[in-house]
């Protein structure tokens, strides 16, 4: 049967949080676990019935057939079940330095009304009570890898993502359309990328952050081979911007972040990305929801991944970003929950559910697990270790909702 959606999410049935958690054994003693179904995320392998996986010192040592493997496997075998297996999730795209900050904005507003709620907060105040909670209800979803963004405090983020256990690339996020002063990035303090090789850099978006400055953080990213991030075509004004240099959301950057005698470049916001040398297969471009076909062409063209947060979109500003056809022109998708700013939660199988019900097309379950496993791993330099249950790769899995496997073919 086919993925066919229904209004609610409450109408599904749910699995308990101790079945869709993150497994995540560390165990100098082989550990092998047993399952209806191992979905691997491996180009070789589609899916495997009855499917043994073996792991060791946090690292997997086989993924494969339950009767092939356990003639050589001496120890204890646990059986997940009628579950679909799958590798460890990766949320490609959150602020969690924002989460003490959740229920405080105005949504389905429209985004200049939330952007001018979210000013009026103490966006720098991080709780880290609240910070220690998100990491547990994480683990708790299944999540294995985050792709995080700092604007106000990367400090407190590195040391709480360390603590945490999972995985995960840290953008240090840069906003102010004044040109930068010199060809080097001035790094925060106490913040060293020579030190931390997790650490990454981002643009917060073409309209809030001077092209010269994304084009310095682009070319740091090019020779230290780390991914780069911006927000793109995230809402209608900010085409009505580059487009024509008119509208509200025109006019209020101009009493805040845009000099008056800022010329428009009278072409998309995605297509102007790629006149300043943004775009490419190291780019991660947040949203795109108002990214027209032509600027669909240029994303796949340039292999640029684009991390998509339907439920942000639509509590924002009731909008969905054009999925199916970025899916059809060979774009690299990723899902990610956004802050709990815009968000009810940082369950990356509810964002899934939403970018399902705004489809008119059936997709297969392996197909959905791209958007949560192997693609957001690339797209964040994560892949030598998530992504996919390949030996050699960190030893850590997830279990797939009923609610998907029940109506939706592997």
């Amino acid at each position: 049967m086919w993925y066919t959606g229904i209004k609610t999410i409450s109408n599904y049935k749910q699995i308990p949080f101790d079945r869709i958690m993150l497994y995540r054994p560390n165990s100098s003693q082989p550990q092998a676990y047993r399952a209806k179904t191992i979905l691997p995320m491996m180009p070789e392998n589609h899916y495997i019935e009855d499917g043994l996986l073996i792991i060791q010192d946090d690292i997997i040592k086989e993924t494969g057939y339950y009767k092939q493997l356990r003639k050589s496997f001496q120890g204890d075998i646990h059986d997940l079940g009628p579950y679909v297996v799958v590798p460890g999730l990766i949320n490609a795209h959150t602020h969690l330095e924002l989460s003490h900050l959740q229920g405080q904005t105005v949504l389905q507003k429209g985004f200049e009304s939330w952007v001018k709620s979210l000013l009026q907060l103490p966006m720098q105040d991080i709780d880290p009570t609240t910070l220690q909670n998100v990491f547990k209800n994480l683990e708790q979803n299944g999540i294995a890898g985050i792709g995080d963004i700092s604007g106000h405090n990367p400090k407190t983020l590195l040391q709480n993502l360390r603590e945490s256990g999972s995985l995960y690339r840290l953008f240090l996020e840069f906003l102010g359309f004044k040109p930068p002063k010199t060809d080097n990035i001035d790094w925060p303090a106490h913040v060293s990328p020579n030190k931390n090789p997790e650490l990454s850099v981002a643009g917060h978006a073409l309209y809030s952050t001077h092209p010269n400055t994304l084009q310095l953080l682009k070319n740091w990213t090019t020779q230290n081979h780390r991914p780069f991030s911006i927000h793109l075509a995230e809402n209608p004004g900010e085409i009505e911007l580059f487009t024509t240099g008119r509208g509200e959301f025109a006019d209020f950057l101009k009493n805040s972040l845009l000099p008056e005698t800022f010329v428009p470049p009278y072409t998309t916001p995605v297509n102007y990305a790629d006149q300043l040398g943004l775009l490419d297969h190291n780019t991660l471009a947040v949203h795109c929801v108002h990214a027209n076909s032509s600027d669909i062409q240029v994303l796949a063209e340039t292999r640029t991944s684009v991390c998509l947060c339907p439920r942000s979109n639509y509590n924002i500003n009731l909008e969905s970003p054009p999925w199916e056809e970025m899916l059809e022109s060979g774009v690299s998708l990723c899902l990610g929950t956004d802050s709990l700013c815009s968000n009810s939660d940082l369950n990356l199988w509810n964002e899934a559910e939403q970018l399902l019900q705004t489809g008119s097309k059936e997709v297969p379950l392996k197909e959905i697990m791209k958007l949560l496993t192997i693609n957001p791993s690339r797209a964040l330099g994560l892949d030598n270790d998530l992504g996919s249950l390949e030996p050699g790769k960190r030893g850590c899995f997830t279990l797939v909702p009923e609610r998907f496997t029940e109506n939706i073919p592997i």
